[in-house]
């Protein structure tokens, strides 16, 4: 590890394959957060993508704009060369949540490597939000902690607002990327939880914790933490949970690598689950050990994190698990061959899952595509083998060089904006439709019917008209 990419992104809205980025930021640092270099690229819109017209609403980049921006294809290769620096940590807040699993099929759909930035040549991630929320549980007086209702935020704007971390407009992704680096700063002031928390971010550490969990005493300790107890820290249980859990290990997911599965021991419908409900009663967890993920050992010493009625709750669970342990052997064997559905016909943008890694010679056809200047694209995108990496160099050529594609690109990428045009658009990985041109315009005209003010009415205006330009409705 040689230095952290702090890094956030702006997106035409939130589906992982879909949507894409049109602004990116980001700051490099040495281990000391001394800034060494920052990015920021602003990115064309695709002609085949549906905005959502609430995401521009929020980061308030005119659509207009991005036409001065680069070419996706050109700023997703920039941006995959940063992550990808040998000894580089790239991190931000919730980008685990989001922003990676983006990046990942954006890398994708432009036939460069989704997962080497994960752990080639020393690389690897990090995830500040769940440090934050193991922060506020350990020490609080780290920070000022913003309210809403009575309720603590973990919202990276309320906090940078608090605790003063950055100037300028939220949800602008220079802004948000120097609150986040600001942020880790503050965090870092107490060295021993800021290491041990970190610690979690390297998967031999993060699984060597797992395996010194407390075993349950009803159960012979296995692999992927299976019968071990542990608390999980994550802000996504909210303020009614503490943002805390105990939880039962598993053991490892049968199908997903690097996965493993926990069970949450503090739902009330765990006691009344039979083998015909386990998929409703049992609220399971999947983990990648290395993924910021802060799984604690269960300790005298956090006792008071985890107040009655809910140690309650655990107790009775637990002792109906070990009273039917063929239970807990139904609930195991589920979700540890639990599948997601194969989506047929799955369109090639959203296929990174099914269609598996590409080969060898697929990731250096790719490389070439992009050496290559914009007249001589379509040529190699020609070599790929026949099937969906061929058709994503086709698209990429036809989106980002119109001028210099081949017909059948053009055709290959007009097929795909046809198929947007009107319910039913092709669904992503896990069967969810995506949003059609149709669909996005209505929405548009029924918030030109509120009140907005003029900077969003013009964002609004430019968004019909990139969909009715482009996706011939």
């Amino acid at each position: 590890m040689d230095s952290y990419l702090f890094y956030d992104t702006e997106t035409t809205g939130l589906s992982r394959c879909f949507d894409q980025v049109i602004q990116f930021a980001a700051i490099r640092t040495d281990l000391e957060f001394n800034e060494v270099e920052r990015h920021e690229v602003l990115v064309q819109l695709r002609p085949d993508v549906v905005p959502a017209p609430r995401a521009f609403l929020t980061h308030h980049i005119p659509p207009n704009r991005c036409q001065q921006g680069v070419p996706e294809a050109e700023a997703i290769h920039a941006i995959h060369g940063l992550l990808n620096r040998p000894g580089t940590v790239s991190l931000g807040y919730n980008t685990l949540g989001f922003d990676d699993e983006l990046l990942r099929f954006s890398f994708y759909r432009n036939l460069l490597n989704p997962y080497s930035h994960q752990y080639a040549n020393g690389c690897g991630r990090m995830d500040l939000y769940p440090i934050t929320a193991a922060c506020y549980l350990f020490n609080q007086e780290i920070l000022d902690w913003p309210r809403i209702d009575g309720t603590v935020s973990f919202k990276l704007e309320q906090l940078s607002m608090a605790n003063t971390l950055a100037e300028g407009q939220a949800h602008d992704a220079m802004t948000d990327v120097e609150a986040t680096l600001e942020l880790a700063r503050r965090l870092s002031t107490d060295q021993t939880v800021w290491n041990y928390l970190t610690g979690y971010s390297r998967r031999q550490e993060a699984s060597r914790r797992i395996d010194q969990l407390t075993p349950w005493s009803d159960g012979r300790p296995g692999p992927g933490g299976a019968n071990r107890l542990g608390l999980l820290v994550d802000g996504r249980f909210g303020a009614e949970a503490n943002y805390i859990t105990p939880v039962l290990g598993l053991g490892p997911h049968h199908h997903y690598r690097n996965q493993t599965l926990w069970l949450r021991l503090d739902q009330p419908a765990l006691a009344e689950a039979g083998a015909e409900t386990i998929a409703d009663a049992a609220w399971v967890l999947n983990i990648k050990p290395g993924e910021s993920e802060i799984l604690l050992p269960i300790l005298d010493r956090y006792s008071h994190l985890m107040p009655e009625p809910r140690s309650e709750i655990c107790r009775t669970n637990l002792a109906r698990l070990a009273a039917e342990p063929q239970l807990l052997q139904e609930i195991r064997h589920y979700h540890q061959d639990f599948t997601w559905p194969v989506i047929p016909h799955l369109d090639a943008d959203a296929n990174l899952y099914q269609a598996g890694f590409f080969s060898d010679q697929e990731l250096a056809l790719g490389a070439e595509l992009h050496a290559a200047p914009p007249a001589q694209k379509s040529g190699v995108a020609h070599l790929l083998p026949p099937g969906n990496s061929r058709i994503l160099a086709q698209r990429l050529v036809a989106r980002n060089y119109p001028e210099s594609a081949e017909p059948d690109d053009l055709t290959i990428l007009n097929r795909r904006i046809e198929a947007l045009a009107t319910d039913p658009a092709p669904a992503d990985y896990r069967g969810n439709p995506q949003r059609s041109a149709a669909a996005v315009l209505a929405e548009i005209r029924q918030l030109q019917q509120g009140e907005q003010t003029p900077g969003d009415q013009t964002i609004l205006d430019e968004l019909a008209s990139h969909l009715q330009n482009y996706l011939l409705v």
